[in-house]
């Protein structure tokens, strides 16, 4: 498998395949955030077709784990300049529960698992696997902040929204579990 170099990308999709917290803290930009377990359900929604894909990790064996994709090669992210960098903006489960400025809500958890229910002021929920054909009901001016169960898809959610456009996105830290236990205090 090609070893690539970040600076010698063109039309590559890159996929970052470390975990989700690793991932916003830095990554390189118009990345998606896919991991090995995410992979299988989420990259046939995520992914065009005929893409050539390149996978970000911290060592080659990273990919063994992951049979659902076939990547054209991959980058060591030990060998990405750190003013490459980007990083995803995130908040805390308290300070979002006392925002009073305009925003999206956007919930990424699938409608059949939601037996915790997520705040209902400016809520949209569309799930993770359908938001490619729901982009549409989303304002790229908007600022979205993303809530699933935990912060996965959340994150691998505002990296999509990022890589198309969006511009003003956060990761609502710990999900939905982190907002109850903040709603209970």
């Amino acid at each position: 498998m090609k070893t690539y170099n970040y600076t010698e990308l063109t039309d590559e999709l890159v996929i970052d395949v470390r975990d989700n917290t690793i991932f916003r803290s830095g990554h390189l930009a118009n990345s998606l955030n896919l991991t090995a377990k995410q992979m299988p359900k989420y990259y046939p929604a995520l992914v065009e077709s005929g893409q050539t894909i390149v996978a970000v990790v911290n060592d080659s064996s990273d990919l063994d784990a992951i049979d659902t994709v076939v990547f054209a090669g991959y980058i060591l992210f030990d060998d990405i300049d750190a003013d490459a960098l980007v990083t995803t903006d995130t908040i805390k489960a308290d300070d979002f529960l006392t925002l009073d400025t305009d925003y999206v809500l956007l919930d990424l958890r699938h409608p059949d698992e939601i037996t915790r229910p997520a705040p209902k002021k400016n809520l949209v929920n569309i799930s993770l696997e359908t938001l490619p054909e729901n982009l549409d009901q989303l304002d790229k001016d908007a600022t979205i902040y993303t809530l699933c169960g935990s912060g996965g898809r959340a994150t691998a959610g505002a990296a999509y929204l990022a890589k198309n456009g969006f511009t003003n996105t956060h990761v609502i830290e710990g999900g939905i579990k982190a907002v109850i236990e903040a709603q209970n205090k």
